[in-house]
């Protein structure tokens, strides 16, 4: 009985470290893999730092899995590296190995590294590098890829603020301001920011003055000529006043030749131009332009022109007051003016006050849509300007009549900015005043809009 007793004892010693040694082999310890930071994407010169955790037993050696090569071998459970390049792009895992048993854990759960290069920001500047004291200028910095940016701006080596706005708009005081300017963005939380943007030089001028010159006076005609000191190569519109009017306007040329005989006569002898029955008119309407003299005697011939540099030919020089359009068109849309003249050597008025008259289409596929919507705007606001039909919208532009300036310009022109078909105006100020609508190639037109910019203070 001993003995059987005896093999009893040592068969069940057997059995239980026979299982002892299978729980071990089926009940590796697990390991588990965490990164810091944790978000993602990681831009290139960025730290990360993995870190391997085994519970239950110590002394354990770790290796570091990138893929399926294995990348590092350390008594350290934390492995912290620099990303280089878009190569570190990958899955890692780790596991333990130790001298004793357990003597492996099992693998670590894997974790995907999304690695993208440093994005570039990339400056702007409106209107132009090239400005004159007084003037206002708009930088622009675009950072491609995700958002969620602030904006640092810099003069020189000097950051000289922040924002979140990626527009940064000052007024340029004085030649100080001539220097280069770049930016960069950064965000919270992350060690690194955007690529730097080239750098722009900004090269500032004092406004120059104008200095009038009379350059002939022979018989009846007077030339003058308005000099601008230190203008340099820009293009400048140049305009001509008697006394607190404006008589003459061109984009051309620095010289107004003028009649002797208007010198005098011209101050008593005013056009005036008004339209009936309306300004606005739709396509087919009949449109009567009438121009008089007041105060004046008769005798006079009036000659007709759009946009004051293009003479009607089928106007000039006609006896009467009166110039009809008895079916308008959509090319007819623009700005009216009238001279009269009498006679011999002819001398002429003054241009008349501008009329506009906008011809819209009796079902026009586009309408002018502005952004916000809303009846009052005030200087600084941004306004959005979209010309917006049932199909595509392609091939229009944004128009507007300025009643400061008595001219229509485009929305490229200078006080806004076009993307496609919509026209952007960063701030308003009072001379944006005016009437707006959308134009195509062909001389189509959307519905005249009437844009009032308020001051503060009018509503307070």
């Amino acid at each position: 009985m001993v003995a059987q007793k005896t093999t009893i004892d040592i068969l069940h010693k057997e059995g239980k470290k026979q299982k002892v040694i299978a729980k071990e082999a089926g009940y590796l310890p697990a390991a588990t893999l965490t990164i810091e930071p944790r978000w993602s994407p990681v831009f290139t010169g960025e730290s990360v730092t993995l870190k391997c955790e085994i519970t239950g037993y110590d002394g354990w050696r770790y290796q570091w899995y990138k893929g399926s090569s294995k990348t590092a071998v350390s008594e350290s459970q934390i492995n912290t590296f620099t990303i280089s390049s878009a190569a570190d792009q990958d899955q890692y895992w780790c596991r333990g190995e130790r001298d004793n048993r357990p003597r492996s854990s099992q693998n670590s759960n894997k974790v995907t590294l999304t690695v993208r290069d440093l994005p570039t920001a990339s400056l702007t500047v409106d209107p132009g590098s090239t400005v004159f004291t007084g003037e206002s200028v708009t930088l622009k910095c675009e950072i491609t890829g995700s958002g969620g940016w602030r904006y640092q701006w810099y003069k020189g080596s000097s950051q000289i603020t922040t924002s979140t706005d990626k527009k940064h708009t000052f007024t340029i005081s004085s030649a100080a301001d001539q220097d280069q300017y770049w930016c960069r963005g950064e965000r919270d939380n992350r060690p690194t920011s955007s690529q730097n943007s080239t750098k722009v030089t900004l090269t500032v001028r004092e406004t120059p003055k104008p200095e009038p010159k009379t350059l002939k006076l022979n018989g009846e005609t007077v030339t003058l000529r308005c000099d601008l000191q230190g203008g340099g190569d820009t293009e400048w519109t140049y305009s001509w006043y008697k006394n607190e009017t404006i008589v003459h306007t061109s984009n051309t040329s620095q010289e107004y030749r003028i009649s002797s005989v208007n010198l005098t006569d011209s101050a008593k002898s005013q056009a005036v131009l008004s339209v009936s029955p309306q300004n606005w008119l739709t396509e087919g309407d009949s449109v009567t332009l009438s121009c008089e003299v007041r105060d004046s005697s008769t005798g006079w011939r009036f000659s007709w022109y759009k946009e004051k540099d293009e003479l009607l030919s089928d106007s000039s020089r006609r006896s009467g007051g009166f110039y009809t359009l008895s079916s308008a068109a959509l090319k007819n849309t623009g700005v009216y003016m009238c001279r009269a003249e009498r006679g011999e050597p002819a001398y002429h008025t003054q241009y008349s006050n501008p009329q506009p008259l906008w011809i819209t289409a009796s079902s026009s596929p586009v309408s002018l849509i502005v952004s916000p919507r809303r009846s009052q705007h005030f200087p600084l606001d941004p306004l959005s300007l979209i010309c917006e039909g049932q199909s595509s919208s392609t091939g229009w532009r944004v128009r507007r009549y300025s009643l400061s300036e008595s001219k229509v310009s485009d929305c490229s022109s200078g006080w806004g900015s076009v993307t496609g078909s919509t026209c952007n105006i960063s701030y308003l100020i009072p001379t944006d005043t005016g009437v707006y609508w959308c134009e195509s190639e062909s001389g189509g037109s959307s519905n005249p809009v009437n844009i009032t910019v308020h001051s503060k203070s009018s509503t307070a």
